[in-house]
């Protein structure tokens, strides 16, 4: 295995030490969720010119019969769940895919404070326009989701749909803001 080198948080970390963290310190660790191990098994993944590309980034837009140079996040999240043998998946390059009958209103969860289960899908939508963003679930705490997604950016509290890799990042509900999250697909 390589050793690739990789600032993240202040930290210079090997692609082969399995040592990543979110941005509170918390360490991410494998949890025998298949799908979810699976997202994290990329987590050192970086796209090649950040034009969406690379060896993994086009091998997830393949899964899903998009072009190369086309957002991925579904891509990835779609990957993960069929290859990581999650208990229902859906295959496509489209984020708002996933805002369908089987996803929980975000407020719903919150008000209600719905259990969770890792490996779910946290949606995001882009204003009232067709796009999105898609992460999957490593664990909620309190109103904080702790999650791994393909396409992002990383950056602490802020949600990148169009990133340059896969990073586990935490997100919080923001009802006003230009990305959101609007549910839970589980």
């Amino acid at each position: 295995m390589c050793l690739l080198q990789l600032c993240y948080l202040g930290q210079s970390l090997s692609a082969n030490e399995n040592a990543y963290y979110f941005a509170d310190k918390t360490a991410v660790v494998k949890q025998s969720v298949g799908e979810l191990d699976t997202a994290i098994s990329y987590l050192y993944v970086r796209e090649r010119s950040g034009r969406n590309d690379g060896i993994d980034v086009e091998k997830f837009q393949r899964f899903v019969g998009i072009g190369k140079n086309t957002a991925w996040c579904a891509a990835f999240v779609s990957y993960c769940l069929y290859h990581g043998k999650a208990p229902k998946s859906i295959r496509s390059g489209r984020a708002l895919a996933f805002a369908n009958k089987d996803m929980i209103p975000i407020e719903k969860v919150l008000r209600q404070n719905i259990p969770i289960r890792q490996g779910a899908v946290l949606v995001f939508r882009q204003g009232n326009t067709p796009f999105g963003h898609v992460e999957i679930i490593y664990k909620k705490s309190n109103n904080k989701f702790y999650a791994i997604g393909g396409n992002t950016s990383g950056k602490n509290g802020v949600v990148d749909r169009d990133g340059q890799g896969v990073y586990p990042t935490i997100r919080t509900y923001q009802p006003f803001a230009r990305l959101r999250i609007i549910g839970v697909w589980q």
